[in-house]
């Protein structure tokens, strides 16, 4: 069913797009911040002094330090997350636009395996972006911290990924719903920037409005989870399952919604 061809394909389109390059160049800045201003001071096993981004935290401040380096973390993620988001809102619209798709599903490739392939090469290709930033950061920390082993960055990496894959298995949905890469994009920012912290302090409060929100992916649960990780604590493994739920619905609506489509 998978078409490994169109994969490629869509992997190299992926790179192509803007704002990928956008998140690219991001990821490269930190990693050149990282190298040239990161600077940790040991007195045996314990951190003293922490300089990064021209700012010094001594040892009465060092919490104030990771607070610096969670915020700018924060912050890089926002934007990345706001550039996936408009790169993966053009995807599948631009399948179901492309004047050649009748003719391509002629050819030995069905519906679903079109889908599949476009939605696995998307997939591979942020993974990889993300992953590997995540195994740059850890490897150039490694070296900055005198051979600690400091693997959060991956497992944030890791966790972005997943948030990237449930938004986007969701505007996938709603592409074949709609058609209009400028609406997809619209819905998806808007979940995820202003209805995810709104159902987050719902379900904080235990106000009723978090029970409506189970229509939408529930990416407001992965908040605590990215605190978690930062903090060094334990995840909940029954949110991924949740929202692993979730991705299995939205595939399974676009692929009945695709195949229903009409298509010339």
């Amino acid at each position: 069913m998978i078409n490994y061809p169109v994969i490629k394909q869509t992997i190299r389109e992926v790179y192509q797009q803007p704002p990928i390059v956008m998140v690219a160049l991001i990821i490269i800045a930190v990693f050149f911040l990282l190298v040239f201003t990161f600077k940790v001071e040991f007195e045996g096993d314990v951190i003293v002094s922490m300089s990064f981004f021209g700012l010094s935290f001594d040892e009465t401040k060092i919490d104030m330090g990771y607070d610096f380096m969670t915020s700018i973390y924060n912050f890089l993620k926002l934007i990345c997350m706001f550039l996936l988001f408009l790169q993966g809102s053009t995807l599948f619209v631009d399948t179901l636009k492309d004047p050649l798709l009748g003719i391509f599903l002629t050819k030995p490739v069905s519906r679903a395996g079109l889908l599949l392939s476009r939605y696995a090469g998307q997939i591979i290709a942020i993974f990889a972006l993300l992953l590997i930033s995540g195994i740059g950061i850890t490897l150039i920390l490694y070296f900055k911290m005198n051979g600690t082993v400091f693997l959060t960055p991956i497992y944030l990496s890791l966790l972005v990924s997943f948030i990237f894959i449930t938004m986007f298995t969701f505007m996938g949905l709603l592409s074949i719903i709609f058609e209009n890469s400028l609406a997809v994009a619209a819905i998806g920012i808007l979940t995820y920037f202003a209805f995810a912290p709104i159902i987050l302090i719902a379900e904080m409060e235990g106000n009723q409005l978090v029970y409506l929100a189970y229509i939408f992916p529930p990416v407001w649960k992965f908040t605590r989870q990215e605190t978690n990780i930062i903090n060094g604590n334990t995840i909940n493994p029954d949110v991924f399952a949740l929202v692993l739920l979730y991705i299995v619905v939205y595939i399974t609506l676009s692929i009945i919604l695709f195949n229903r489509k009409d298509i010339t």
